[in-house]
């Protein structure tokens, strides 16, 4: 039930901000470059209906987009709702949002495990909902940061201790397919707070893994596992406010470089 509360948590503080901003704070720009706060609100309302089986509505006669694949899909349901008012992108979001926590209040064991269409194929309903949550608290992260106000609040601790855990759970995943770092590579790991971690990560048969600390090693990630993710999520500034990252070795600085949580 951990992700349940996870998602509670992170729609709690989207709406909590987004319910607080002044008529022009919603156009103020985020670190989503293309997106102010309103096509934010909108992506997170949007996408989430479009998951929940809400009718969606059409982009704008001869709008197009560079974008393909999900990210089009999402540019796409950002540009429908352009002409909404404020009032229309907040209700959508919260219907959708409450539609999602209901139905998954409800899951049993096995319905945790039923394979449902996710934002990159099929999948089980646990790593859907792992991906949603990651979508989520990363972006009322952004929200935060675009606002000038703290990025972490203890009412959120489940959250980021999840999508910072998953973060650094995949790095295995990320040395090796991400940064294609060979077999031998040791990397000391001393990431602190929610989801952290203190272990080196080895790379040997071309798959990456953690093992407990050894000897001095010459390649090094430390700092909050919070900073972590925000890099890992191609986020750098947003990482530096959230207290940075001490790199060393020339393997660690290509884990960074290499490893993209969102593609």
């Amino acid at each position: 039930m951990e992700v349940v509360r996870a998602l509670e948590e992170a729609w709690s503080g989207i709406e909590a901000l987004l319910m607080a901003l002044d008529d022009d704070e919603w156009t103020l720009p985020t670190p989503n470059s293309e997106w102010d706060f309103k096509d934010l609100a909108a992506h997170l309302g949007g996408l989430e209906g479009m998951f929940q089986g809400f009718p969606q509505p059409d982009p704008p006669e001869g709008w197009t987009t560079d974008h393909t694949g999900l990210h089009g899909v999402t540019a796409a349901g950002v540009a429908a709702r352009r002409g909404w008012t404020t009032d229309q992108v907040m209700d959508e979001l919260h219907r959708a949002s409450q539609t999602q926590l209901e139905r998954i209040r409800l899951l049993d064991a096995d319905g945790w495990q039923q394979q449902i269409m996710g934002p990159v194929g099929m999948t089980s309903m646990s790593t859907f909902a792992d991906l949603r949550l990651g979508d989520l608290y990363v972006h009322l992260l952004d929200l935060r940061y675009a606002r000038g106000v703290r990025l972490q609040s203890p009412a959120e601790s489940t959250a980021e201790s999840l999508v910072a855990g998953r973060a650094v759970r995949l790095s295995g995943w990320g040395a090796v397919k991400g940064a294609g770092l060979p077999d031998g590579t040791r990397i000391r790991m001393e990431l602190s707070g929610e989801g952290g971690i203190t272990a080196d990560l080895v790379v040997a048969d071309r798959r990456g893994g953690f093992e407990p600390p050894g000897p001095a090693v010459a390649h090094r990630i430390e700092g909050p596992a919070l900073a972590y993710l925000l890099e890992v999520a191609g986020r750098h500034e947003m990482a530096e406010a959230a207290g940075g990252l001490l790199v060393e070795g020339e393997a660690a600085r290509a884990l960074l470089a290499g490893y993209r949580l969102f593609e």
